[in-house]
């Protein structure tokens, strides 16, 4: 038969849990913020028989609920993505001013040599 223990699969293995601990556990699991159901998006709640939506539900203690290995690894890509998208458009920018600047000095430089042509020629 399994124990009561066995429910809280986020405590850790082999610890002794007496009565205060599973109620400093059970306080802990009702302050934990709840990510939004992953099929519907509402706000999830405590069941009676675990934790979930109006549609969805989920046995055992919200940090099962909260455990979404495969989103949490998008959502890191997209972040680093993210940040390598604002390091691409600083660059960008950063080009697009030298590629300005260096145009205005061939401006600059065209003119010169036009003078120097024409002063020649005189």
């Amino acid at each position: 038969m399994s124990d009561w223990r066995d429910m809280f699969h986020d405590y850790p293995k082999g610890a002794a849990m007496n009565e205060s601990d599973y109620l400093q556990h059970i306080g802990e699991q009702d302050k934990l913020e709840l990510r939004r159901c992953p099929f519907c998006g509402k706000e999830p709640t405590h069941k009676n028989v675990g934790w979930g939506c109006e549609g969805h539900t989920l046995f055992g203690n919200p940090c099962e609920w909260n455990s979404r290995p495969l989103e949490d690894e998008l959502n890191a890509r997209i972040k680093e993505q993210d940040e390598q998208i604002v390091v691409f458009i600083k660059t960008t920018d950063e080009l697009v001013a030298r590629i300005k600047e260096l145009e205005e000095q061939h401006k600059i430089l065209v003119d010169f040599i036009k003078r120097m042509e024409k002063e020649d020629e005189e």
